[in-house]
């Protein structure tokens, strides 16, 4: 029985946009390669994809989205950045809106020394190039002036979606093996210190 028994790492990714960007997209394309107009927002949940016969163990990737009904209300519950190993930014590149609405995202992201996130702004509706309104050009000057990386995908043509989050999945697997996980600040630990402050670990 023990045979079937192998080491996994565990990796959190958090999509943030305004809504209809495509974040449930997104993520229902990575995980279920399943696009289609019956889509609906996950909420608190999250959806897994596993990648397996990495150095004889499994990478399990939980994408979490967050539904908001009034823009207006831009609150994220702690949790949705808790233990993140990367945030993605998303905005649809034939929607200026959208573009702006990543200021408001990245300020709402915490500012603690405790969770070192690694942030990713990505452009989706990439097949819609005739309705482009944001330039690659202006998007990558925006990544670049906040230290985040800049990439494109298309959740309705799976362009990119696969072959990005599976990179970044793998780098954070290999990372997580390599180097033991920063321990957090003093002041920030709780009560509790049996549990990690981190997700991505080999459990």
């Amino acid at each position: 029985m023990q045979q079937n028994v192998r080491e996994r790492v565990n990796i959190k990714f958090t999509l943030l946009g305004m809504t209809g960007v495509g974040c449930t997209s997104i993520i229902e394309r990575y995980t279920n390669n399943y696009f289609g107009p019956d889509l609906y927002p996950i909420g608190v949940e999250f959806r897994m994809r596993h990648l397996d016969n990495l150095d004889e163990k499994r990478c399990s990737i939980q994408m979490w989205d967050r539904y908001r009904s009034n823009e207006r209300f831009l609150s994220t519950p702690p949790f949705y950045y808790r233990n993140a190993s990367a945030l993605f930014l998303v905005f649809d590149i034939t929607n200026r809106k959208s573009f702006q609405y990543l200021d408001r995202l990245i300020e709402s992201i915490p500012n603690t020394d405790c969770y070192p996130y690694e942030i990713y702004i990505v452009g989706n509706k990439c097949d819609l190039i005739e309705q482009r309104v944001i330039s690659k050009e202006e998007a990558n000057e925006y990544s670049t002036k906040h230290a985040a990386i800049y990439f494109e995908v298309s959740a309705k043509d799976n362009i990119n979606v696969l072959k990005k989050f599976d990179e970044i999945a793998i780098t954070h697997f290999f990372n997580k093996l390599n180097d033991p996980p920063p321990k957090p600040i003093q002041q920030q630990q709780t009560t509790n210190t049996s549990q990690s402050s981190y997700w991505c670990n080999i459990i």
